[in-house]
């Protein structure tokens, strides 16, 4: 059993009341409605029929025995099997008892028996005892029978203890000591005795104690000796010491009247515990503290009679049937016992009020006095629940014409029609922040009601979507942005917009059905069918999206429960129970950890605030306890092993455990069965077996037995192995035996075969060699003959062989020329690569000397290139092969001498096979002599720029040189690349200047004209007794303020540390494009000039964008107030489907038609609107005057 159990028993029976008031100690939320442990029942459907259970033992294999009063059964996690008078067993059993060995004894009213094999046998020494008590103690099997104690050693016969005066000895336990053992006899009153190995001691009892008769003895952890009569408890007190006295335990007054039964049962627990079953429930002993629980504290049956805690933790009570408690789970279950089904649980809500609604046949309250259903809600299979800000509730479902909202402080219930809005069914109901009531259904999309009243509801029209539209969910985020769930995809409401996202946005499947907010912010996704979940987020007008990794099992078998609980855990369900994602994987929640149905209500998910979670199935409603979850975690359990319960050849059984099986010849048929014996998750047991020698692969079934049939003979080994539900495989349990073959097949019988056969094979043979002596003599003759034409067809044979061979050398010759081919036609490959990949000369040229090396094998390699200070030299600029491995220094060479100058200066192509015999060659200082040399002129057209000079130990042939060729006409356009990139570079700085250029003509120049117009305004106007002067000073004093700004942000533009900062000077990303254009009409245009100015149609766009867009209004602007002469000034603005636009217009005397292309305004302002992928237009008005129109690609900021 994991050590946890003991605690978890003790949670169970020191009770779930205890539960309840710890919770109201934490306030919030109140105790709920205690439920009941989930257990499981055994009975005729399980092989045990329906009679009281005597006694229960689980055996170091694991198999659990019962006792039942009309005979012994074992079970094996699938079906309980009975042991009779055809196992040996003559009489129903009494007691059980399992040595220190591992082997099994039951007691009967007829005779002592032990298992041996197969079967039962009676022990010698026992026929006709009536046995009422076992026990076990090292090699010592200790009985209590009506003839008095008896004692067995080892294997031997039973033996009884000598001077035992006579009657029944009722019960026995052993002692402290190596052959002691406590003895309780009954005759005219009760007694105790104490067995020292060599003779009695008598125990102390009071009158009131020896009236009864002792009926169990048992030794609890703190080795105290407890005596257990029909109606009363003693305790031994001073056991070690003597004489020792019995006396009557003291038990609190409400347990003490619950101490009776007929007979006294009393059975010690695995971790120092006592169970007393009584004829009202079980009472148990946890240290020095008593307990008692009945049938209303989730006991089973409502008297028990024996208890067994097996090794996983599992509580098995033994009364009228035989039933398991998993009492170790933190679940409780809420079913028929509490009246709800599995369709009172669709939906949870914990209102304001911390009051717990179910809805589902109706809406109903669940308190301590349990489910309080609301008379005015029967009839509607409710299918959701929602509380609004005033506290009113709203719950919807099927049929889906009406919501329903219930005032808990009047109790009143008001129909809401839908009307023409009425759909199959209302899938879920949220109220929001702002007090407006959403529906989401099956066939009319989403609708919404704003506060108060709710008396209509309107349909929202979603992007993408259809009227008709199938809508699973709605819920509110952290940020207070709602998000809907659809048939179409997942839409999301923010700054007064929907917008959809789908399968083009990352999400795996349009049709979502599932939303879940998370204390992060973001939104859990589920999607319809088996897609699985996704975690959404949605932060500063981006749309991310985050698969959610799934048990494969969840996955496969489709999500329809999301949630997430107070420790930010998720939580998912399906038709196989829950899975919980917590720091260590996800863990699975089934019936086999005490959740009452595996099958949960869609969205049936409700976590409170202190750890409990609340979770509908299909089979009533279920409470996670988060307090006992989290102080009692549950242990995974190892994965299971196999027993061989049963294993027969033919028709006779076999024992799986056996060194050597005697297999009869011919058998041809076996069997197997076995099983899996832990219990906690029987109902999803799994194998995989196969026979090897018959079976290449494993077979995978629940079932736990295999046949097998028309096995030939031969060896075979049968291996089969189990897991819980997508748990591990456990170990391998094997069973080996060989089949011999029949008679007919016998090894002798095929020998004697053979050597008869060998017989006739060797007159046989001697036979057909005298007929060949005859043949032999016959074709010596024949020949003769042959020889001679074999002799001119050998001659014409070596013919045609020499001219095979010459053949083949010819082939071999083509061959390595086309290897050849090969080798330079990848040179080639690799050069034009380093060509398009690098524009740096010198690189170049020695990853190409590298290349021509490595290829082609050549033993040195130069490329010197023609001095740009000297033309009459050659320099080295790269070096391959000996000489870059020699580390060579780079040298000048003089085009008079040698054969690289000959080959520039002949522009041609320059080959010595002995340099020896040439006076032109010469060494190469720090190189090595080379026999053969080559020198390729490299051209660009006619004009010399280098050479590429080869050297080698073997002679050159045309091949080298056409291939070296195209090497060299590839390196003169690199070359030459190289040199235009050059000029590329100062071309771009060239551009660089000229954009500055337009920055100074289009920002300062156009501010500096401005404030001329107004100085000389100014100045016109001083002279004019009415005018105002300092108006106009101010507002020239504002332009040069601007032209500073400018002309500061131009200059921070051209510093190399800081790149972006000019890109934002002029426009900051707080100025709107509409008020940095009204701030340049203010300050540039005159008071005589009437502007009209409109932007309502725009939208905001990229920085970069309207920085170009207000550049453009600057200068068409300042062209108007200087040289049109205009009285009305148009500024336009607007954004449409694709582009954003501005305009500028006057009613001024026109630009004449020479004139609109020409000036550095009119080029700086196409060049802004070309580069960002737009255009300009400048022309008449339709009334006259001048029209400068711009647009841009629209780019939403």
């Amino acid at each position: 059993m994991p050590p946890l159990s003991l605690r978890c028993c003790a949670r169970l029976f020191a009770g779930t009341l205890a539960l309840a008031g710890g919770a109201a100690a934490r306030a919030a939320p109140p105790a709920p409605l205690p439920g009941h442990v989930p257990a499981r029942s055994y009975g005729p459907a399980q092989g045990l029929p329906d009679v009281s259970i005597r006694a229960l033992l689980q055996d170091r294999t694991g198999f659990v025995w019962v006792a039942a009063e009309e005979g012994l059964y074992r079970y094996d996690a699938h079906r309980f099997e009975r042991f009779g008078a055809d196992s040996g067993l003559a009489a129903a059993p009494t007691a059980l008892q399992e040595d220190d060995a591992g082997g099994l004894w039951v007691g009967t009213r007829a005779g002592l028996y032990r298992r041996t094999g197969e079967g039962f046998a009676r022990v010698q020494g026992t026929a006709g005892l009536d046995v009422s008590g076992l026990a076990s103690a090292g090699d010592t099997v200790w009985i209590a029978s009506g003839s008095g104690p008896l004692r067995i050693a080892g294997t031997g016969a039973a033996v009884a203890l000598p001077d035992w005066p006579g009657q029944a000895a009722t019960a026995i336990l052993p002692g402290e000591q190596a052959g002691t053992a406590w003895v309780a006899r009954w005759g005219e009153r009760a007694e105790m005795r104490y067995w020292t190995g060599t003779g009695w001691q008598p125990a102390q009892l009071t009158a009131q104690a020896a009236a009864a008769r002792i009926d169990a003895l048992a030794r609890d952890g703190q080795q105290r000796i407890w005596a257990r009569q029909g109606t009363a408890l003693l305790l031994a007190a001073r056991p070690a010491q003597a004489p020792v006295q019995f006396v009557r335990a003291q038990l609190p007054a409400s347990l003490a009247g619950q101490l009776k039964s007929a007979r006294g049962y009393l059975l010690p627990g695995r971790r120092g515990d006592i169970w007393a079953p009584v004829d009202n429930g079980l009472l148990h002993l946890s240290g020095d503290v008593w307990t008692h629980r009945d049938v209303s504290h989730s006991l089973p049956a409502a008297w028990t009679r024996s208890v067994l805690e097996d090794r996983e933790g599992n509580l098995w009570i033994g009364a009228r049937g035989l039933h398991r408690l998993r009492y170790d789970s933190p679940f409780r279950a809420y079913a028929g016992r509490e009246g709800i089904d599995g369709n009172a649980a669709w939906s949870l809500l914990r209102d304001s009020r911390q009051r717990l609604w179910l809805a589902g046949s109706g809406l109903a309250e669940l308190g301590v006095d349990g489910r309080r259903p609301l008379a005015a809600t029967q009839g509607y299979h409710l299918r959701t629940i929602t509380e609004c800000s005033d506290g009113t509730l709203y719950t919807a479902g099927l049929p889906g014409d009406a919501i329903l909202a219930h005032d808990p402080a009047s109790g009143t219930v008001q129909r809401i029609a839908l009307d023409a809005l009425a759909s199959a069914r209302v899938l879920r109901l949220f109220c929001d922040r702002s007090g407006t009531l959403w529906a989401a259904s099956e066939d009319q999309g989403l609708l919404r009601s704003p506060a108060p009243g709710r008396e209509a509801f309107v349909r929202v029209e979603l992007p993408g979507g259809t009227p008709g539209e199938f809508v699973g969910d709605i819920r509110q985020d952290n940020a207070g942005r709602l998000w809907a769930a659809g048939r179409h995809g997942l839409a999301l409401f923010d700054a007064g917009r929907w917008q959809r996202f789908g399968t083009g946005d990352g999400l795996r499947s349009d049709h979502v059905a599932y939303l879940a907010p998370l204390r992060s912010g973001a939104m859990l996704v589920g999607y319809f069918g088996t897609e699985g979940v996704a975690q959404a987020s949605y932060s500063e007008g981006r749309f991310t999206l985050q698969p959610v990794p799934l048990p494969a099992a969840a996955a496969a078998s489709g999500i329809y429960l999301i949630g997430e609980d107070a420790q930010q855990r998720l939580w998912l369900g399906g038709s196989r129970g829950l899975y919980r994602r917590d720091s260590q994987g996800w863990r699975h929640f089934g019936s086999a950890d005490g959740l009452v149905g595996e099958d949960v209500n869609n969205m049936a998910f409700l976590a409170e605030a202190n750890g409990d979670v609340w979770i509908g199935t299909s089979a009533g409603l279920a409470r996670l306890d988060g307090a006992m979850d989290a102080a009692s975690p549950r242990q995974a359990l190892p994965p299971p092993a196999v027993v061989i319960t049963g294993f027969r050849l033919g028709a006779e059984r076999a024992d799986p455990d056996a060194a050597a099986l005697a297999v009869p010849a011919g058998v041809q048929r076996a069997s197997f069965r076995y099983a899996a014996l832990n219990y906690a998750d029987e109902e999803q047991r799994e194998y995989r077996s196969r026979l090897l020698g018959q079976d290449a692969q494993f077979r995978q079934s629940s079932a736990n037995e295999q046949h097998y049939f028309g096995l030939a003979p031969g060896d075979y080994r049968f291996e089969v192995a189990a897991r819980s539900r997508d748990g591990e495989w456990g170990p391998l349990r094997s069973v080996a035996f060989t089949i011999p073959p029949p008679w007919w097949q016998a090894g002798w019988l095929r020998a004697l075969a053979a050597l008869l056969l060998a017989g006739l094979v060797l007159l046989g043979v001697r036979w057909r060699l005298a007929r060949l002596q005859a043949r032999n003599r016959a074709l010596e003759q024949h020949i003769g003959a042959r020889t001679e034409e074999l002799r001119a067809s050998n001659v014409a044979l070596r013919a045609e062989i020499d001219e095979r061979l010459a053949a083949e050398r010819a082939l071999s010759a083509l061959n390595d020329e086309e290897r050849r081919r090969k080798e330079r036609f990848h040179l080639i490959t690799r050069i034009a690569a380093l060509i398009s990949a690098n524009l740096d000369a010198d690189s170049l040229l020695q990853h190409s000397a590298d290349a021509i090396h490595d290829v082609l094998g050549y033993a040195s390699v130069d490329i010197p290139l023609l001095d740009p200070a000297d033309a009459s030299a050659l320099l080295v600029r790269a070096r391959g092969g000996r000489h870059r491995q020699a580390g060579a220094p780079a040298q000048r060479l003089s085009l008079d001498a040698g054969i690289m100058g000959a080959a520039v200066r002949e522009r041609r192509a320059q080959c010595i096979n002995d340099t020896d015999a040439d006076a032109r060659c010469r060494q190469a200082p720090g190189s090595s002599a080379n026999r053969a040399q080559l020198a390729i002129p490299i051209l660009i057209g006619d004009t010399p720029l280098g050479v590429l000079n080869v050297e080698g130990d073997q002679p050159f042939d045309d091949l080298d040189t056409a291939g070296l060729a195209i090497v060299a006409d590839y390196l003169a356009v690199a070359i030459e690349n190289a040199r235009l990139f050059r000029q590329a570079r100062e071309s771009a700085v060239l551009a660089e200047r000229r954009r500055v250029a337009h920055d100074l003509h289009d920002n300062i120049i156009q501010i500096l004209s401005s404030i001329s117009l107004q100085a000389q305004t100014l100045a016109h106007i001083s002279t004019i007794p009415s005018a105002d002067p300092m108006q106009r000073a101010v507002r020239v004093a504002e332009l040069a303020q601007l032209a500073v700004r400018e002309m500061r942000a131009l200059l921070q533009e051209l510093r190399p540390a800081e790149p972006h900062a000019a890109a934002n000077a002029a426009l900051p990303q707080s100025t709107s494009l509409p008020d940095a254009v009204q701030q340049l009409l203010r300050l540039m245009v005159p008071p005589a000039i009437v502007v009209e100015f409109d932007f309502s149609r725009y939208v905001a766009q990229q920085a970069g964008h309207e920085q170009a867009l207000l550049r453009i209004v600057q200068e068409a602007v300042s062209n108007a107030v200087r040289h049109a002469r205009a009285s009305i000034l148009r500024v336009l603005g607007q954004v449409d489907a694709d582009t954003a636009s501005v305009s500028v217009a006057d009613n001024g005397k026109g630009m004449p038609a020479r004139q609109r292309r020409k000036g550095l305004g009119q080029e700086s302002m196409r060049a802004r609107v070309a580069a960002l992928g737009g255009g300009l237009h400048s022309g008449a008005g339709s009334a006259g005057g001048t029209v400068v129109q711009a647009w841009l690609p629209r780019h939403d900021r």
